[in-house]
């Protein structure tokens, strides 16, 4: 069965994750595509990429794969680390969006 489904979270988070969070971001660009789909999770969990701009997120990044997104591999077809910006031109959440 085809489906789609998207990892969000509306905690705040732990100090843990939050942590966890900014470790997966400086191992990002480092990493292969699978690699990748691991830290997402961990990246929107600890609720890292909230609050930055478009250009202080690609400098953890690099540049989106397409507007506002990042490919990652993960056991689904297409995975996806996204970016929502608020009105103020900052990260208001980053989310997973896969389709399996």
């Amino acid at each position: 069965m085809r489906g789609h489904y998207a990892l969000h979270t509306g905690a705040y988070p732990t100090a843990d994750e939050v942590k966890s969070g900014l470790e997966a971001l400086r191992k990002w660009k480092d990493a292969n595509p699978t690699k990748k789909n691991e830290l997402a999770d961990v990246i929107v969990l600890g609720k890292s990429l909230n609050g930055l701009t478009l250009d202080q997120a690609a400098e953890y990044l690099g540049p989106p794969d397409e507007q506002f997104r990042y490919k990652t591999k993960g056991y689904e077809q297409g995975c996806d680390l996204v970016l929502e910006f608020g009105g103020d031109s900052r990260i208001e959440r980053a989310f997973i969006d896969a389709t399996n």
